[in-house]
């Protein structure tokens, strides 16, 4: 392929390429922002008629409230309820609630009042009248509520109303005795819904919100559709089909925005929420075809202004490759003959651009080849020579540190080891000494010994003498608990591991078993998260959970109840344990010291027991593990102890 040809073929992958793939990005996240935005609001437009809904319903609930403290309704009941002549209150009754009540609201369609036993004894509706609604869930479930609360029913419809209605209940109390007489029930026109969802604004031509409910295994719509204009209740949907998606996962008791089919099995971008006090699904959503109208357009403009810029890009390139080539020709053939083995040939610089340069830098390394050559088959000579020199150094280093490290772990058990067995001969001198002494002091005191003798012997017998085995005793135990501490950490060297997959929710749940008593007697709360698993010996991570939650433990804050909280996750190949409390704390001068052998922490007013070493194994277990451990603390709100392991 010719430099003409490549050249062509470079300047449009440099031009069209980034074209391509700037013009498609910007396409799918003007695509995507559109989306969003079109999610977003929606949901908040969902978001507007709940909140629209529930206040509507509590105006409704508050009108029905209103009229169960009317005091002419409760006297007449009353009245009707002890009297067996009802007639005429029956009638003035039913004239006050058609008259004074029912146009207060212009959704009411009927207002019936009912007594304690269910029957409706007045009511705007004729056909209302002497019904027994003893049984009727908007009867019982009201006629145990307290003055002042309502219930609203969940069935739509009675066979002595024509229209469907959504009704509201409230208690009826006596105004003396405060006892519930009956139930006042007022039946709104569930078409009032419709003046909630069909206000469209900033919904565009195909922007529609639906109210629904779930009957048996189907969708009922509440309110009037706009592309299915039946009445309320008249519409329904299988409930497992794809076109009630939205609906379905809002009758779930769920909230969010996604894209689906419509009960017209049409694309649509749809909000939905839940209404809990009604159990009611509503949905906002606008045709997926209007909210990406924008986005065809863009997409053919840019297609247009893509093959435009295609068009004169290659026209460009056309032109440049011609005045490149050219001396790019000679500098080919000149190279050829400086390959074929002619240093002395000098290639002719006609120009002083780039290529002109780049044949005189030829002409350079032609001069500089030859000893260039030659200076490198020498050092390849040399070369091969101090790489294996400088390998067998490295070799016989690491030797060598290992051998030291060996030693040094033979020296530390040996040392410890054999310094034990004088240290106890020691501590059980001095406990025979001690005895020998309690023995001998109340001889003393007893005989016959002159009072300038005793008062000479009375600092030496009282003081001296056992303060002196005191400290024998105490720097002996404090020396035998620094010896074993050497011995355990040397005799971690030799421990052969059983490395196998771990399940650490299991291993932490045995530990804090362990740790049972103590985490009660504390008063500890110990939260611990699912852990993914790791690799390591069995026993060995077991004992560092188990410093790590002791340490957790001894220094809790007094002032506050403890919490130690113990999570996991994984990490690039590792899995990285947590175990954070909210004790004392470690300022940050100590936070690399306390993994050093026999360091502790000794905060003012709290005597930790322990030998300090703790850590240290923790950190030894860790390194022949291939982990590590670090520590994140801030005095008086507490530490954070990472562990890394091996996944």
């Amino acid at each position: 392929m010719s430099i003409k040809t490549k050249l062509l073929i470079f300047a449009l992958c440099i031009s069209l390429i980034p074209i391509s793939i700037i013009t498609t990005l910007y396409y799918f996240n003007a695509r995507s922002t559109i989306e969003r935005q079109t999610l977003d609001w929606l949901t908040a437009v969902a978001e507007s008629k709940k909140v629209h809904t529930l206040s509507f319903l509590d105006s409704k609930k508050g009108r029905t409230i209103d009229f169960s403290s009317d005091g002419f309704i409760r006297d007449s009941l009353e009245a009707i309820s002890s009297s067996e002549t009802q007639s005429p209150v029956v009638n003035t009754l039913i004239r006050h609630l058609e008259v004074n009540k029912k146009p207060l609201d212009r959704h009411i369609t009927a207002i019936a009042v009912l007594d304690i036993n269910g029957n409706v004894v007045a009511s705007t509706n004729k056909l209302w009248l002497g019904k027994d609604m003893s049984k009727a869930t908007i009867f019982m479930s009201c006629v145990t509520k307290n003055y002042g609360e309502t219930y609203i029913g969940k069935s739509y419809s009675v066979p002595y109303l024509n229209e469907s209605c959504i009704f509201i209940s409230a208690p009826l109390t006596s105004r003396q005795e405060h006892k519930t007489m009956g139930v006042i029930i007022n039946a709104y026109d569930i078409a009032i819904l419709d003046e909630i969802t069909t206000k469209r604004a900033g919904m565009g031509e195909s922007g529609e919100a639906l109210l629904g409910m779930r009957k048996g295994d189907s969708v009922v719509f509440l309110t009037t559709l706009k592309y299915a204009p039946d009445m309320p209740l008249s519409k329904s949907v299988p409930l497992n089909s794809s076109g009630a998606k939205p609906m379905r996962l809002a009758l779930k008791g769920e909230g969010g925005a996604i894209i689906a089919l419509d009960y017209r099995n049409i694309d649509v971008v749809a909000a939905y929420q839940y209404i809990p006090e009604m159990d009611w699904g509503l949905v906002t959503k606008i045709d997926k075809k209007e909210v990406f109208a924008p986005i065809t357009r863009l997409r053919i403009f840019t297609i247009i202004l893509g093959c435009i810029s295609a068009i004169v890009v290659i026209a460009i390139a056309i032109i440049v490759s011609k005045r490149v080539t050219k001396p790019i020709q000679k500098l080919v053939e000149g190279t050829k003959r400086i390959a074929s083995g002619d240093l002395d040939f000098k290639i002719a610089a006609g120009s002083k651009d780039e290529i002109g340069y780049l044949a005189a830098s030829f002409n350079d390394m032609t001069s500089q080849l030859g000893e260039s050559k030659k200076q490198v088959e020498d050092y390849a000579q040399n070369l091969e020579q101090k790489v294996e020199d400088k390998t067998k150094e490295v070799k016989h280093m690491l030797v060598e540190l290992t051998y030291k490290n060996k030693e040094m772990e033979q020296i530390i058990y040996v040392t410890s080891h054999d310094l034990r067995s004088p240290l106890l001969n020691i501590q059980g001198f001095s406990r025979e000494l001690q005895q020998s002494f309690e023995q001998v002091l109340p001889v003393l005191n007893e005989s016959g010994i002159s009072p300038e003798t005793r008062e000479k012997l009375a600092d030496a017998l009282e003081e001296d003498i056992p303060d002196a085995l005191k400290f024998i005793l105490d720097s002996s135990s404090k020396m035998d608990t620094l010896l074993s501490g050497l011995l355990r950490i040397s005799r971690m060297g030799r421990v052969v591991l059983a490395i196998k997959q771990l399940d650490m929710n299991k291993l932490i749940s045995n530990i804090i078993g362990t740790y049972e008593y103590m985490i009660k007697e504390e008063k500890v709360k110990v939260q611990v998260g699912e852990l993914p698993s790791c690799k390591g010996d069995n026993a060995q991570i077991n004992q560092v959970f188990s410093n790590l939650l002791d340490n957790a433990l001894k220094y809790l804050d007094s002032d506050r109840e403890g919490i130690i909280r113990i999570s996991g996750e994984n990490k690039n190949g590792h899995i990285v344990y947590c175990l954070e409390d909210n004790g004392i704390g470690i300022v940050e001068r100590q936070q690399t010291k306390v993994f050093e052998i026999f360091h502790r922490l000794n905060p003012a007013g709290n005597d930790v027991a322990g030998e300090g070493l703790g850590l240290t194994i923790i950190r030894k277990i860790l390194d022949r593990h291939d982990g590590k451990i670090w520590i994140e603390s801030e005095p008086g709100k507490g530490s954070k102890f990472f562990v890394s392991l091996p996944a």
